[in-house]
């Protein structure tokens, strides 16, 4: 046994040399480790805030086409009932255009039915009158003023 505490074995310092180094050399590794695996976890966490910024622009724009899609509905319903008023108007129009053209000839049976019979006179002039065409006495400037 050693007397002096600082002596040491030189095998025994060896190996501890060895060990220090190899200890250094995991400690070196722990760490490129701990930086790969950092950057895995930024990676992955750059790669979660993307995928969470796509989810709320997808989220937003599938808030507007349900908008769209509810004007869309209105607007359809709306035309529907506008064809629908068309189809009725011109159902009204013929229709009415029946009933006119039957009022047009009821008037006209009812003229034909009311109309007074032309008299047609039949005179013989008698070939003994002889018509004379009287002379027109022009007016004398003064007289017919007052």
């Amino acid at each position: 046994m050693p007397t002096n505490r600082f002596q040491c074995d030189p095998s025994l310092s060896g190996n501890l040399t060895a060990e220090y180094t190899a200890l250094q050399n995991d400690l070196e590794q722990a760490r490129c480790l701990a930086v790969d695996y950092q950057n895995q976890l930024s990676d992955k966490s750059n790669a979660l805030a993307t995928l969470k910024i796509t989810l709320e622009r997808t989220s937003g724009d599938l808030e507007k086409l349900q908008a769209h899609i509810l004007a869309l509905r209105e607007e359809r319903h709306r035309l529907a009932n506008e064809c629908m008023r068309v189809v009725a108007l011109e159902f009204k129009v013929a229709n009415l255009t029946e009933e006119l053209k039957r009022l047009r000839e009821t008037q006209r049976e009812i003229l034909r039915e009311n109309a007074r019979p032309f008299i047609q006179m039949e005179s013989e002039v008698p070939e003994t009158i002889e018509l004379i065409p009287t002379a027109v006495e022009p007016r004398a400037a003064g007289h017919n003023r007052r």
